[in-house]
């Protein structure tokens, strides 16, 4: 009897079968997930330490079948948000989707600012629903925008907010990103966020414009961060109003998924939670998260 009969998954030393040409393709997929930019088929191919006739057809198969898309820029490939769909629909994140986009259309609407509602990938903050504001003018993040969570006030208000093993798991890979100060920034900025139950940030992809955050939670705890970015107009509400429309908003999705925004929040800020504080070693010099 198989693994797949027991549904047991064999390591990678006792695999039973090899798909050389599917391996292939997840390598290009990893690599193309893991870099921080667009890559051209010559520098995935050296990553893999490949020639590029032996990637260049599954990687044409990849842009084909739309997992791969030209960047932008037109300087290399990325990966699509096919995969994201994928991913949203095998871990549920279609019906958190169901549920929350008719209060976010609604919050863009009474706003008039777009929305979009992030959950957690590895070390980043991916978008997985989003709603225009009214009108012509549209400042949002489409589904598939990945932020890295120490570049925002979104993921800070997220890290502060998430279980101690959660931060744990995030606290090595973060405080490799950017200089020691800027992990004690980050640390006091997801300390503040925690204490308010919300995030009031400048862009970090938009000049002038203010990210307000907020925290969405399902019946298992924190599940994701809604995000409205204002630029302050005569046509829309204060950004006082805003953000109480925005937390009212995270309020009404948090019960459509059969979590309780109150409870969570106030438990996520009691006083028996531990704070986020940052130690030396004296004996290495190195900056550890205290817990």
């Amino acid at each position: 009897m198989s693994a797949l009969d027991t549904g047991e998954t064999p390591s990678a030393s006792g695999r039973q079968y090899r798909a050389p040409a599917l391996e292939k393709g997840l390598d290009i997929l990893e690599v193309m997930a893991s870099a921080d930019g667009p890559l051209t088929l010559s520098a995935v191919s050296a990553r893999l330490s490949r020639s590029v006739n032996e990637v260049f057809r599954m990687f044409q198969v990849l842009v084909d079948r739309g997992y791969l898309t030209m960047a932008p820029e037109g300087n290399g490939f990325e990966l699509s948000t096919k995969m994201l769909t994928l991913a949203r629909n095998a871990h549920g994140f279609q019906e958190v989707v169901r549920r929350a986009l008719p209060h976010m259309t609604d919050l863009s609407q009474r706003s008039g600012h777009a929305c979009y509602l992030s959950v957690l990938a590895g070390h980043d903050l991916v978008v997985i629903a989003s709603a225009d504001a009214p009108g012509d003018f549209n400042l949002g993040a489409r589904p598939g925008f990945r932020s890295h969570i120490a570049s925002s006030g979104a993921g800070a208000l997220f890290f502060g907010l998430a279980p101690v093993d959660v931060r744990e798991r995030l606290s090595p890979m973060l405080r490799e990103f950017g200089r020691a100060s800027a992990w004690t920034d980050f640390c006091q900025t997801a300390e503040n966020a925690r204490i308010d139950g919300h995030s009031v940030s400048p862009s970090d992809v938009v000049p002038g414009v203010t990210d307000l955050s907020g925290p969405v939670f399902d019946r298992n705890g924190l599940k994701g961060i809604l995000t409205m970015p204002v630029l302050q107009s005569r046509a829309g509400p204060p950004a006082r109003d805003a953000l109480d429309l925005l937390v009212a908003a995270c309020r009404t999705i948090s019960g459509a998924l059969g979590g309780s925004f109150a409870s969570a929040a106030e438990r996520s800020r009691s006083a028996q939670r531990p704070r986020l504080t940052i130690v030396n070693s004296a004996a290495t010099g190195d900056r550890r998260l205290r817990l």
